[in-house]
Parts: structure tokens; C-alpha cells; sequence
């Protein structure tokens, strides 16, 4: 098994763990489920040596694989009922993406 397999079967334990139901909202296309990972309140985040940089964005982790077409800044998330925007994203290299989300 390749590693990049390994990886993918850690994002589907993650998933079935932690994730919750999510409608993605593409800028074009229609709407469709998708299960993540959301935090409602991301951690810090260390910036220089010494200082700590906190943010205070929800984010959205996602196994790209489970997506219709890769996620794009200014799609939508509609997530417990609020409908978010990507603001950014960080893709892992690895077959996930973490999306960072602003509110509408």
C-alpha cells in the first residue's frame, strides 16, 4: 500500500471520527453533501520565533478526493445551518485541504 493510500485511509478515520455532514456550495455548479471537519474557533498559530499569532477563523477540513471539482476562494459551506465563504485554503499536500471560512 502506497503512502498516499495510508493517507487517505487516516482522512476517512478522521472523517468517520470527527467529521459532521455539510453542504458544499460551488461558485458554479450545483450543491452537494460533503463531510469535514469544522472548528468553529481555529488554534493559534506561531508566527516568529517566540510569538504566537492567534486566529479566530472557523475552518473546514476536507478530503479533496470527496469533492466534485477542487475548492476555490468564494465558494460557499453551508454548515450547521450558517452559510460560509472561503476565505482561503491550505491545501496539505497529502489529499486534504483545510478551508479557512468567513460568515455571509
Amino acid at each position: 500500500m502506497s503512502f498516499a493510500d495510508q493517507v487517505g485511509l487516516l482522512l476517512d478515520g478522521c472523517k468517520s471520527a470527527f467529521g459532521e455532514a455539510c453542504e458544499y456550495r460551488p461558485l458554479t455548479g450545483a450543491p452537494y453533501a460533503v463531510t469535514g471537519i469544522f472548528n468553529l474557533i481555529s488554534a493559534d498559530v506561531l508566527g516568529a520565533p517566540g510569538v504566537a499569532v492567534q486566529s479566530h477563523e472557523p475552518t473546514l477540513g476536507v478530503k479533496l478526493a470527496d469533492l466534485a471539482a477542487a475548492p476555490k476562494q468564494g465558494d460557499k459551506v453551508l454548515i450547521r445551518a450558517v452559510e460560509y465563504r472561503i476565505a482561503r485554503l491550505e491545501d496539505d499536500g497529502e489529499g486534504g485541504s483545510l478551508l479557512f471560512l468567513h460568515k455571509v
